[in-house]
């Protein structure tokens, strides 16, 4: 699956004794608050390129093509009915002005259950260095007054730079505007073609933490 740029931050650190210059002390340091808030929003591309009911069931495919060039962008390790491509811009404690990408596929079973898969998520900051981020069960879910409001834990899976072995959680509050389908999808009427694009924005609470070696500050 191709990725764009997704890294976090933080630039080289020497340290000087008596004149020589001396490698900091390695060593994962303790779990300490991680506060952030994001704004952006996803897409979700039907494999069949189209969101009438009939099509779009029959067009699971494994390779996608965003752009319109002709060239894959995407590949799902099986066929997919939808693909997920979201992006988001902050500030997050430790990372500084970040940027995070997402992107997963999903199969729908045609009784109203689905499974999503080959899930990716990356923070990166200005200097390149990234975190990982792994999927996270939902942890709350309430539609209303036009979005839907949601929680999530999301595990903090290493990265790169100063980040290479960190680890922790974020519990995220987020908002994204409904719905999962274009007007008229289940009634077999919608003529929706191409992406179909939901507004979100999160936040971490005070209980988000993060675990990380900071004096392994070059990117790896």
């Amino acid at each position: 699956m191709r990725r764009t740029t997704r890294t976090l931050f933080m630039a080289g650190v020497l340290v000087l004794t008596l004149g020589v210059a001396a490698p900091a002390q390695a060593g994962k340091a303790d779990s300490v608050p991680i506060k952030g808030t994001l704004v952006g929003s996803e897409k979700t591309y039907p494999a069949a390129g189209t969101w009438e009911a009939e099509p779009f069931m029959l067009g699971a495919k494994t390779e996608f093509d965003i752009d319109g060039d002709g060239q894959t962008d995407y590949t799902c390790s099986k066929p997919a009915h939808e693909l997920i491509v979201g992006t988001m811009t902050g500030n997050v404690s430790h990372l500084g002005k970040v940027t995070r990408e997402m992107s997963y596929c999903l199969v729908w079973d045609g009784m109203g259950g689905g499974e999503n898969f080959d899930f990716s998520q990356v923070l990166t900051a200005a200097n390149g260095d990234t975190l990982n981020l792994g999927q996270g069960p939902t942890t709350a879910w309430e539609e209303g007054d036009g979005w839907v409001d949601f929680g999530v834990a999301t595990p903090i899976a290493g990265g790169t730079g100063r980040f290479v072995d960190a680890s922790g959680t974020l519990h995220e509050a987020g908002r994204v505007t409904p719905s999962w389908w274009p007007p008229g999808f289940y009634f077999g009427t919608a003529d929706w073609v191409g992406p179909w694009t939901r507004e979100v924005s999160l936040s971490y609470t005070q209980d988000s933490y993060i675990s990380y070696d900071a004096s392994d500050r070059a990117a790896k």
